[in-house]
């Protein structure tokens, strides 16, 4: 093959069809009762269903303060994995939806106290934007921390990042950050 793709670009066009074929199709059924055709999707939906189930099943205590942050979910079904692979799933730790994630695991009351918390951030940051001068590097910053807040609410019905090892520390930078264009220069007495 010297000319056109080379051979191993060959091959991993190979393993790629290979891997879509062995996909097996919706179920036509499932798809009628509004879980969505996408495999990603209908694995989240079916993930969001269990959670919320166990949550229901709970006993009073464990709807009040959740499972625990060690609580597996039993889903014991089949999907694929972060490389594409068909894999079997029995019991996870991590829930696509960071609400029910939180749900599941601390309850009514935790739900309530994280998402207070993160109002408080998202308030705190937009009471900043608007006190900021206007068309000042500041009110930039503070927007520009608003806006990731926001998506940040919004992405994680499907994928809660503020989970992911590599990715809270900067969340927490952009919760406590400095409040740019806030008071830089000491009182003086006087």
């Amino acid at each position: 093959y010297r000319q056109g793709l080379p051979l191993p670009a060959l091959r991993w066009v190979g393993l790629l069809v290979m891997n879509r074929l062995r996909r097996p199709p919706p179920d036509p059924r499932e798809v009628a009762r509004g879980v969505p055709a996408d495999v990603s999707l209908a694995f989240r939906w079916h993930e969001m269903r269990a959670a919320l189930a166990a949550v229901g099943a709970g006993s009073p205590v464990q709807l009040l303060f959740g499972h625990g942050l060690g609580a597996t979910l039993p889903l014991n079904t089949w999907g694929y994995d972060n490389r594409g692979h068909y894999v079997y799933f029995g019991d996870t730790n991590y829930i696509h939806n960071f609400y029910v994630f939180l749900l599941f695991k601390l309850g009514i009351v935790g739900t309530v106290l994280v998402l207070v918390a993160l109002a408080v951030v998202v308030v705190r940051l937009g009471r900043a934007v608007v006190g900021a001068a206007p068309a000042s590097a500041a009110r930039a910053v503070l927007s520009g921390r608003l806006v990731v807040w926001l998506t940040f609410l919004i992405v994680s019905v499907s994928s809660p990042g503020i989970l992911d090892f590599r990715q809270a520390p900067l969340w927490g930078l952009l919760a406590v950050g400095p409040d740019v264009g806030g008071r830089t220069e000491p009182e003086t007495g006087g």
